[in-house]
């Protein structure tokens, strides 16, 4: 469900939506919870969001708002987040994630709908498929960096096993990502990443999280001053117990 009329805006604030957005977001909220097709549509997709959190799976397509409506379509990702925000925000408590932590994590959901309107002059958010990492806990954000919680596909397990390490496809591994909006990247910015990802992932879980750590930019490179390595990959032992 949607929060109460009166408390929209708090949490796409909590969500770091721009004020700018928020006004529209909230007004046309009104004709998802005013239809009975349009609220149920919003429940089963909150269900699928939230649904095994925390485990590793494949991407899920959640339904489409099912109005005619082309601005509350464009806003539809946003009241959904806005309904899981309990979920994921109960789901960070019982792993023990650090408040700032879990904050910073879903403040991506403000950064896309940022990189939206820069796109296309609109409000909203039209491809939201990456925030359901952030919402399944399967994303953290940890400094400069967003670590994601994957498998080691076949090629690169391939070459991690070729290498002589103990992996293989299959296998725990840690996408890295760096998104957009937060100034230049810096080797020290990824080292201290990289120290808190060992910490974080450590408490976390008995898992070994090894594998081949490719830093993905989101939107526009992080400038000169970005890390020369940063468009190769590395392989380090992030946490975990080895013999989890």
């Amino acid at each position: 469900m949607l929060p109460e009329p009166d408390e929209p805006a708090g949490a796409l604030l909590d969500l770091a939506v721009p004020h700018e957005d928020i006004d529209t977001a909230v007004r046309l909220g009104r004709r998802v919870t005013d239809d009975p097709r349009a609220l149920a549509c919003l429940e089963r997709s909150v269900a699928l969001l939230v649904q095994d959190m925390g485990e590793v799976r494949a991407p899920v397509d959640l339904p489409a708002y099912p109005g005619s409506c082309e601005a509350t379509a464009r806003h539809f990702p946003l009241y959904v987040f806005a309904a899981a925000l309990p979920y994921v925000r109960a789901y960070h408590r019982e792993l023990g994630v650090p408040e700032e932590i879990s904050r910073h994590t879903l403040a991506d959901v403000g950064r896309g709908v940022a990189k939206h309107r820069r796109r296309h002059g609109t409000g909203g958010l039209l491809k939201p498929r990456w925030l359901h990492l952030h919402f399944h806990g399967e994303l953290y954000q940890l400094g400069r960096l967003q670590f994601q919680r994957t498998r080691l596909g076949s090629w690169t397990g391939d070459a991690v096993a070729a290498a002589g390490l103990p992996a293989g496809p299959g296998d725990p591994a840690l996408g890295v990502h760096v998104p957009d909006f937060l100034g230049p990247l810096t080797p020290e910015a990824c080292d201290r990443s990289v120290a808190l990802a060992r910490a974080f992932f450590a408490r976390q879980s008995r898992t070994t999280w090894l594998g081949a750590l490719r830093l993905r930019h989101h939107g526009r490179p992080p400038g000169p001053a970005a890390a020369p390595d940063t468009r190769g990959a590395w392989l380090v032992r992030v946490g975990g117990d080895s013999n989890g």
